[in-house]
């Protein structure tokens, strides 16, 4: 018995053995972190002015399926904008090796919206709408006026 624990054989499986609990630890622990703290720095640089909340997350790293739940945007004077109850998303397998997000499944359960419109006849729900980008202004160049083609006759 103590020979095979010293075999290449245990060795590999060791390895796998310990991958795998890497893997469950950064899928079931770290990407619940992950994705709250993106959520909640990410959503407010987009949307100036919204607070998110959520609930649990939960993540399954061997089914590749993410549950939010009591997820919820808060305008900046307090109500709650939009949101849902629970958001369940069903990865598929196929999604690694072809490198784009495919799904089994996706459910919203109980979507919300609170629309009011103010005194002076805007929308709450204005606030969602993301503020437009920056995009560089094109450098004015230095390089004077366009010289002219001037044709004449050929000698």
């Amino acid at each position: 018995m103590r020979q095979f624990f010293k075999t290449k054989t245990f060795r590999i499986l060791g390895v796998v053995a310990l991958l795998l609990v890497v893997y469950a630890i950064a899928g079931f622990w770290l990407a619940p972190r992950l994705l709250r703290s993106n959520l909640v720095k990410e959503i407010p640089k987009i949307l100036p002015g919204v607070t998110p909340g959520m609930g649990a997350i939960r993540v399954n790293p061997f089914l590749f399926k993410v549950e939010i739940k009591d997820f919820s945007l808060t305008g900046s004077n307090g109500t709650k904008l939009a949101g849902f109850a629970r958001l369940f998303v069903d990865f598929q397998v196929s999604s690694i090796w072809h490198r784009a997000y495919t799904f089994n499944n996706i459910d919203v359960a109980s979507p919300f919206a609170n629309a009011v419109i103010f005194k002076d006849g805007s929308l709450n729900l204005s606030q969602l709408i993301p503020k437009p980008s920056e995009k560089p202004k094109p450098e004015p160049t230095n390089a004077g006026p366009i010289p002219r083609c001037v044709s004449g006759p050929s000698r």
